[in-house]
């Protein structure tokens, strides 16, 4: 079998190095190897698919695409977030609309937020990258001072935040933390974002 290198329109960058780059020059379809991820990246134009407002969004294989719903409140990576229901909810919108997810939202529970955009301080909705599966960085609640490698991730109380639970399921897993450490002030931790286990 020939070997054929994989050619990466902006080459092989971290998540940082690629943000950098000015977002008029990117085209749908452009692709970069992100270090951060270890994965290749994807940029996905929502406006070619008549959704100006979600903009152009890097996207993995873990990832699906919504847009922030709550008014620039999903801004930080790794907030866990669940689908907004009810009356400014509309199935037309091309973009899952997305919300701070608590304890309660078990079961609208998607993902924890991977990719934010540039444009981060305009009005919403924004488009963001939601990892529904795989590795990444999960944000835990500020009384979440340690966590331990094999314990659960879970929906906490605190909305947008996670808590740490024991090694047993329960309702509102998101998956299992991957590193033991102690957490510094953006209590990010490592978790194997896994679907099975929610209730």
């Amino acid at each position: 079998m020939a070997y054929r290198k994989q050619w990466y329109t902006y080459g092989v960058r971290t998540n940082a190095g690629m943000l950098s780059v000015d977002d008029s020059l990117l085209t749908n379809g452009d692709t970069f190897f992100s270090i951060d991820y270890e994965k290749p990246m994807y940029l996905n134009d929502m406006s070619l698919l008549g959704n100006f407002l979600i903009g152009k969004i890097w996207l993995n294989e873990d990832m699906v695409y919504g847009s922030d719903a709550s008014n620039g409140g999903l801004c930080q990576l790794g907030t866990p977030v669940t689908i907004l229901t009810g009356s400014l909810y509309s199935p037309n919108n091309i973009a899952l609309p997305l919300i701070p997810a608590g304890a309660n939202d078990f079961a609208k529970y998607v993902g924890i937020i991977a990719w934010v955009p540039y444009d981060v301080t305009s009005s919403f909705p924004q488009g963001r990258g939601i990892a529904i599966q795989g590795m990444y960085n999960v944000r835990f609640t500020e009384e979440t001072t340690y966590v331990q490698e094999g314990n659960l991730a879970l929906l906490s109380s605190t909305s947008g935040r996670a808590a740490q639970g024991g090694p047993v399921g329960e309702l509102g897993v998101i998956g299992v933390i991957m590193e033991s450490k102690t957490l510094d002030a953006d209590k990010l931790a490592l978790v194997m974002i896994q679907s099975f286990s929610s209730k």
